[in-house]
């Protein structure tokens, strides 16, 4: 069976989180194709089955035909809703074929308000993939768990982003987020199926938040999940966890900037908080298992000539992951970077203060 992941705002994120799910699960499956709009595979596992446990994959279709792209003009009408995954030159003849929305595509919001069952054509490496539609993410099942928490404190990572850095922890047994804020990650994991659920934060009222909202979370969803929530500074982790196979967390990413600063105030910035991030790292490798894996959110800094400072990721005792091991050499891109740059805000907008996704493995020294 071929099915087609099709990715969200940010494709590089989609699809590394689709790889190290699929991977973590232990599902059998072949990477056929890949391209900014789907992760194409072959599989017997029914993945949009279990699309809630995904962040960034919005859509699951199965595959029922591939075509050369000369061959879209060549087939007939079809006379029913579709969405188009494929770059504009393709957007006109689609449009005779399929009903369509004005950008080509539905979103998983029209989707669902409307009822619409829908085809698709994706865009892969040099074919056309057409399928139907058979799973779709459900954005305001997010929203309601952003929103209807029992306690928020200020701003966090959106629960899309965090399930992604759950997945990118290859957390199944136990996750530790060790700054956990008010529990936007712990909460995600509670949803991922993760067993055993640790947290921690310097800040009580943080601790208290968490476990209000991991108690609202077994609830709703029904889980077995064991979970320990600490007050504890980051440095320290291991004072309180030990065993520790995943690590899903966004830490302290600096002051909020809505313009861009000096290369120079941007490397203080940065050299400031590499002493926290150091420190953070030298404790989790201690109470971390053999294999362990940690799935971090850095900050990129842009300056006022455009650039990007980043973080420094050589630390001793980690290496960092390869995320697209499985894809093969021939359909790898350019964008498969080491880490992902989770940039744009909104069309065009980019933000001051730049998500940096990192995976790190441990290795002993």
């Amino acid at each position: 069976m071929i099915q087609a992941l099709v990715t969200g705002k940010n494709p590089g994120l989609s699809i590394a989180e689709a790889l190290s799910w699929l991977d973590k699960r232990g599902i059998d499956f072949r990477v056929r194709d890949v391209s900014e709009y789907a992760l194409i595979v072959e599989s017997e596992t029914s993945i949009g089955d279990r699309i809630d446990e995904l962040g960034g994959t919005v859509k699951v279709c199965e595959i029922e035909e591939v075509i050369s792209p000369r061959q879209l003009g060549r087939i007939p009408g079809r006379g029913v809703p579709g969405s188009l995954h494929a770059d504009n030159t393709f957007l006109a003849e689609f449009k005779k074929k399929w009903q369509a929305p004005k950008g080509g595509a539905y979103s998983p919001a029209d989707l669902l308000k409307k009822r619409i069952e829908e085809e698709a054509v994706i865009q892969g490496t040099g074919r056309l993939y057409l399928g139907r539609t058979v799973a779709v993410n459900n954005p305001f099942e997010q929203a309601r768990r952003d929103m209807k928490r029992p306690v928020r404190l200020g701003l966090t990572i959106s629960p899309s982003r965090a399930m992604i850095l759950v997945n990118l922890s290859m957390a199944t047994e136990n996750v530790l987020d060790p700054f956990c804020g008010s529990g936007t990650i712990p909460v995600e994991a509670v949803v991922n199926g993760v067993q055993d659920i640790m947290a921690s934060d310097s800040n009580r009222k943080a601790v208290e938040a968490t476990r209000a909202n991991l108690e609202w979370a077994k609830r709703k969803y029904k889980s077995n999940a064991s979970f320990r929530v600490e007050q504890c500074n980051a440095r320290r982790v291991h004072e309180k966890f030990s065993g520790v196979m995943s690590i899903a967390t966004e830490p302290e990413l600096g002051p909020p900037l809505r313009e861009p600063i000096t290369r120079q105030d941007a490397e203080g910035i940065q050299k400031y908080l590499h002493r926290t991030y150091s420190a953070f790292l030298d404790s989790a490798w201690k109470a971390m298992d053999d294999k362990g894996t940690i799935a971090i959110v850095l900050p990129a800094i842009r300056t006022r000539r455009g650039r990007l400072v980043r973080q420094a990721l050589r630390h001793r005792g980690f290496r960092v992951k390869n995320l697209w091991q499985a894809v093969p050499k021939g359909l790898r891109k350019r964008w498969m970077k080491r880490t992902i740059l989770d940039e744009e805000r909104e069309p065009g907008v980019l933000r001051v203060v730049v998500r940096e996704f990192c995976v790190l493995e441990k290795e002993s020294f």
